[in-house]
Formats: structure tokens, sequence, C-alpha cells
């Protein structure tokens, strides 16, 4: 069954750029922000942030919640907080997709949730920090870019490093 809609990258390229392979050998370039197009209109997304107060959180699985931004036209149009329900294996990838999340912005996440993700057509942006509602006026400006940062087996919130952007 063919999908109603149409994903693609400001430079032509179609599908989700966000694989493993890339998240795992460092930044993609030259990628514009995933947008829904029907009928040649960009229409709404959503963008999920995982956030630690109004803070980018450094950790997907264990953040305070994610904000969940409506957008339209590039400009957000409102926004609403969920709870993180809990970080289980697999469960906080497949919360979002049923919130019709589009798009994921994070500072740090595990490669099984990105896999997961990826599957289900949902960007992933790793490597943010600082303000969450900066973070999403970045990506639909074009200016945040993934770093490609990946945890790997981790139990504890200051055992991952590299969240930090790459400059």
């Amino acid at each position: 069954m063919k999908s109603k809609w149409t994903y693609a990258y400001n430079f032509g390229i179609f599908g989700n750029h966000n694989s493993r392979h890339n998240a795992e050998n460092g930044q993609q370039k030259g990628f514009a922000p995933l947008r829904r197009i029907a009928a040649g209109k960009e229409i709404n997304m959503k963008i999920a942030v995982a956030c630690d107060g109004s803070n980018v959180s450094e950790h997907f699985g264990h953040c305070e919640g994610f904000k969940i931004y409506d957008a339209e036209g590039g400009r957000v149009t409102g926004s609403k907080f969920n709870p993180n329900p809990g970080h289980r294996p697999g469960f906080l990838p497949n919360f979002l997709s049923g919130l019709g999340a589009d798009v994921i912005i994070t500072g740090g996440i595990g490669g099984g949730a990105v896999d997961i993700f990826n599957e289900k057509n949902i960007e992933v942006v790793s490597g943010a920090s600082g303000d969450v509602g900066k973070a999403v006026e970045d990506y639909l400006k074009g200016d945040l870019k993934s770093s490609g940062s990946v945890c790997h087996e981790h139990e504890f919130k200051d055992t991952c490093e590299g969240h930090k952007p790459r400059e």
C-alpha cells in the first residue's frame, strides 16, 4: 500500500537519511530537515523533544518527558508536554509514534531506539542541547543537524559521552 505522504529533503534525497550506519559514522552533511509533503504542499508535522525542564535532555530514555510541537509551514503552531511513561527497551519509540511524531530531537539516544524510529520513518536528531524551544526553531530553519551521537550499553544517566553537538 502506497503512503499518502512523500518524505523529501530539500536536496532531493528521498527517505530517512538517519540510518544507524550514518549515526555511528558521524554527522550527516548537506541535508535539510525532513518535510512531509502532500499534493506538493508542506503540511503539519509533529516534533517531539526529549526534555528535562526547559532543556533538551542529554538522555532520551531517562528524560522527564517529551514536549510535542505542532508545526506547519516551518512555524510552531502549538505544543503539549507528555510525561515519560517509563524507560523499557523499544517502548518509547512506539509511544512517540503513537502520538504522531515525525521527528525526535534529543541529546543522546541508544542504537535500538534509533533503529525503531528509522523503521517508522521518524527522523532522529541527536546531539542537541540547550533550550527546547530554540532547538525546535533551529530545526525548522534547517540549522539543527544531528551529530549522529549513539549511546551504547549504559545504565546510568551520566555514563554516556558525546551527547553534545560536534564542533
